[in-house]
């Protein structure tokens, strides 16, 4: 039995939940988050399709999951190029006095081959 392979992060951004919720939820200012050379393109509702491109050759899909403005921000993807497994990458904003508490976590690692699972963790 394969438990749930979870990489989660958080940290502390100097900046209210609506300037961050706009980073996550916006494609170029998510692209200059990740990886400026790769593009994403879609709209932040639940149910949108996600596409990510670099140098206009598609590389990827994804599929949003969640959008709770402020709140959560949610979406599936390959985390592998070539390799059909998706994972669910979650954003949770909470604010705090400094600022806004960013969480990050990524699932479903278990469901990639070992080899491409030590790559990528």
């Amino acid at each position: 039995m394969n438990s749930t392979m979870v990489a989660t992060r958080s940290m502390v951004i100097a900046a209210d939940r609506e300037r961050v919720w706009k980073a996550i939820t916006e494609a170029a200012q998510i692209s200059q988050w990740f990886d400026s050379s790769m593009k994403w393109e879609f709209k932040p509702a639940a149910g949108e399709k996600m596409t990510f491109s670099y140098d206009g050759k598609v590389i990827g899909y994804g599929k949003v999951v969640t959008a709770e403005p402020m709140e959560r921000f949610a979406f599936n993807w390959t985390p592998e190029q070539g390799n059909p497994t998706l994972s669910l990458v979650t954003f949770l904003l909470e604010a705090v006095a400094e600022g806004t508490r960013v969480t990050i976590s990524e699932a479903g690692f278990e469901a990639l081959p070992e080899d491409v699972r030590q790559k990528t963790l």
